[in-house]
């Protein structure tokens, strides 16, 4: 049996494709760097990925045997065993979240711990030190801003909501699949970004509270799940009367203590 031949290329240190004995496949990425389909010369999605946040796969289609899944395109080699990734300088386990030896900069850095434990938003392709990812969230906004741009020019005789629903969805079912993944994938990975910024922020902000205070965060989300449960259908400003007289009755860093009954 012949051996499998596998050519990467890539482009600013980052894998881009392969040719995989002669079958030529790009790679598509969300914005941390993880590998979440390949796409096939003709356009076509062959293969696709979800994680969870340390790397496990929640679902997985296709059947090509490329080791760079989890954070693939900067270079994480999926090892034989499955949650093993090799990452430069050392190992990763994916189910421990963990680095198996220590870091070699130690003690300047933490011994085992990934990715300063926040996976959404940092990666640590050397094995060594772990880096807050910026550009790939901006790349992924601008790349949406670029879509939504030229869906709003193109409906822009729209003035009702019904002809924005229905000139946006002719758009979107006009587009070739490539394009769909394109967008479709940019705006996610925006929105992926926007949420992990707002998990850091609120992690951050309700570090430095009293025990009997809850962080703003918290406030506006428990706001949001009784407006959710006690002022349903309405809209405008008898969405806010109600809110008032049935919600709010404390303002941050209180919590739901301070919601009305």
């Amino acid at each position: 049996m012949a051996a499998l031949s596998v050519i990467y290329s890539n482009f600013c240190g980052m894998v881009v494709s392969e040719t995989r004995s002669g079958v030529e496949s790009d790679y598509v990425s969300d914005p941390l760097g993880s590998t979440i389909g390949l796409m096939g010369v003709t356009g076509t999605m062959t293969d696709r990925w979800e994680y969870w946040p340390w790397g496990e796969v929640v679902s997985r289609t296709g059947t090509n045997a490329t080791p760079l899944t989890f954070l693939g395109i900067l270079g994480y080699f999926k090892d034989v065993l499955d949650k093993l990734f090799y990452v430069r300088a050392r190992h990763l386990r994916a189910d421990l979240a963990k680095w198996l030896t220590v870091d070699p900069l130690w003690p300047n850095e933490q011994a085992y711990v990934y990715a300063n434990e926040q996976p959404v938003s940092s990666v640590d392709p050397s094995g060594r030190v772990a880096v807050i990812i910026v550009a790939g969230c901006v790349v992924a906004c601008a790349a949406c801003a670029v879509c939504l741009a030229g869906f709003i020019s193109s409906c822009s005789g729209c003035n009702t909501p019904p002809c924005w629903a229905q000139c946006l969805q002719n758009i979107w079912n006009n587009l070739s699949g490539t394009w769909q993944w394109i967008c479709g994938g940019a705006c996610a990975g925006c929105l992926a970004c926007l949420v992990a910024a707002a998990i850091a922020y609120c992690t951050q902000s309700g570090s430095h509270l009293a025990a009997n205070e809850t962080s703003p965060c918290t406030y506006w989300a428990c706001i949001g799940i009784c407006a959710a449960s006690r002022c349903a259908g309405l809209t405008g400003q008898a969405l806010q009367n109600c809110i008032t007289a049935k919600c709010v009755l404390t303002p941050p860093p209180f919590g739901c203590q301070g919601m009305k009954n």
